[in-house]
């Protein structure tokens, strides 16, 4: 049964939520079992009017030096290992390298394609979830979680690997999913700012959760 009361007050802190009631519904049926039969899920979209909000970016403007650099190092080292790992095909081709056993199709059968050639797929395979602990645990360095998070998000951005962030926490009967990037966000990784530390933590309940966004 919903908690009306604790719902309100999670309208007016998080906004509405951004499933429907029958998507949410259908999340909570999968994940909400065992020792979480009795909890609830709430999934709320980021909140750029907080006043934590202009306190991250502060944070990061003052250190802004350090934290771009740190994005360009993990940028170039992600960059150098999805080089390394990119998939090949080998593809039959009309040019290339020579493949040796191939050669007598060219004469019996009108076969130029003996040759073979490396198929790249440059663009990662891919996807990564980010989800951050937003208990009130971390409310001493919420400034700092929320650059790393945006440091790590845009490095991968930047690689073009396609990257989602939650920050989750808990208050009474329901466990908080907040999405700061959606996948489909661009380069646009602002909404990591609104990240803040509050409530408790249920991070099995999370962890379930996540899986299923």
């Amino acid at each position: 049964k919903i908690d009306e009361e604790t719902y309100s007050e999670l309208e007016k802190k998080f906004g509405p939520q951004i499933y429907s009631p029958n998507e949410r519904t259908q999340i909570e049926k999968e994940v909400c079992q065992d020792v979480h039969r009795n909890n609830h899920l709430y999934f709320a979209g980021a909140q750029t009017n907080s006043q934590q909000y202009q306190l991250n970016r502060s944070h990061y403007q003052e250190n802004r030096a350090a934290y771009d650099n740190a994005i360009i190092r993990l940028r170039d080292k992600l960059k150098n290992q999805l080089t390394v790992q990119v998939p090949r095909d080998k593809i039959k081709s009309s040019c290339g390298k020579l493949n040796c056993t191939k050669v007598w199709r060219s004469q019996y059968l009108e076969d130029n394609r003996i040759f073979f050639r490396n198929q790249e797929y440059p663009e990662p395979i891919f996807s990564v979830d980010i989800l951050m602990d937003a208990s009130h645990s971390q409310s001493s360095r919420q400034e700092v979680l929320a650059a790393q998070g945006y440091i790590i998000a845009e490095s991968l951005s930047q690689c073009g690997v396609p990257v989602q962030v939650h920050a989750f926490n808990s208050f009474r009967t329901y466990t908080v999913m907040q999405k700061l990037r959606r996948y489909d966000a661009g380069g646009t990784n602002d909404n990591l700012f609104c990240y803040q530390a509050e409530g408790w933590n249920r991070d099995g309940l999370a962890l379930r959760a996540v899986g299923k966004l």
